[in-house]
């Protein structure tokens, strides 16, 4: 039988010196035909840096120096650095992306629904991967509708009646329509704010006009009143003012009412500073 060629290579011996390990000496292993197998001989420094309290390694497989960003450090404290010589957490990933694994994120962003695998830890600190349904809104526009009456009318009136203030469009997106004068109807179901303003002048002592929002024929809770007007030196103006939002459907009807609460008076609207402005926010 032949002997058989056996390539041993050479085998080092190292000693710390302060925070630096070096090589002290060498044993070179030939083959039985006296070649010196080659062998990478460079050595990776893994260094003890006491002063800073931890272990690092200092050097790439050729011998030369690391560069930033490449770092790889273990503290004292039991903290791994990879990318930072200080790391802030048990393991500091820097200037890179951490791979824990493959799993499959099957998340569509043009989807209404799809699905996204997230991270999360479990009672004994283990990272796990689940995945969660997601879904998407689309986005909605606000739209927004402001009318104004077309002509100026008495709001002190005896008995609660709906009033013209809606008469004349001023812009609208659609999502709303004046079905007449008096009434704004719904086009769009979703979240609504409303914002109305009123300005008037009395002809006579104690006027106290109030103002209502009704939807679909009944009272909400939004009232509007002035108090007595004086209509002495100067005193005879007032307005109402109220902002309402809430959800409404397809098909809702809103309307103003009117009333007196005193003095029968003529109590006239100014169409110049009166606007009823109706913003659809969401679904």
């Amino acid at each position: 039988m032949k002997a058989k060629h056996l390539k041993i290579g050479i085998i080092y011996f190292f000693a710390w010196y302060g925070s630096c390990c070096c090589t002290i000496a060498q044993i070179r292993v030939i083959d039985n035909k006296g070649t010196l197998q080659q062998v990478d001989p460079t050595v990776d420094a893994l260094e003890n840096n006491e002063s800073n309290t931890r272990v690092e390694l200092s050097s790439n497989s050729d011998g030369s120096s690391r560069l930033a960003g490449t770092e790889f450090v273990i503290g004292d404290n039991g903290r791994v650095g990879i990318g930072t010589s200080t790391p802030s957490t048990r393991l500091d990933v820097r200037t890179g992306n951490l791979r824990l694994g493959a799993y499959s994120n099957n998340r569509d962003d043009t989807a209404s629904t799809s699905v996204l695998n997230i991270l999360y830890t479990n009672a004994e600190g283990v990272v796990l991967s689940a995945p969660v349904a997601v879904v998407s809104v689309a986005a909605t526009a606000i739209k927004t509708a402001e009318f104004a009456p077309s002509s100026s009318f008495n709001v002190n009136t005896l008995g609660s009646s709906a009033k013209n203030f809606f008469g004349t469009e001023i812009s609208n997106d659609g999502a709303v329509s004046n079905t007449n004068a008096s009434t704004i109807t719904i086009n769009e179901a979703g979240i609504y704010n409303i914002d109305f303003n009123c300005y008037f002048s009395s002809f006579g002592n104690r006027s106290a006009p109030m103002a209502t929002l009704v939807v679909n024929g009944s009272n909400t809770r939004v009232r509007a009143a002035t108090g007595y007007i004086r209509n002495g030196s100067g005193h005879n103006r007032s307005s109402w003012n109220f902002h309402y939002t809430r959800r409404f459907d397809v098909g809702d009807s809103i309307r103003i009412f009117t009333e007196r609460e005193a003095g029968s008076n003529t109590t006239n609207i100014d169409t110049n500073f009166t606007t009823f402005v109706i913003t659809k926010l969401g679904l």
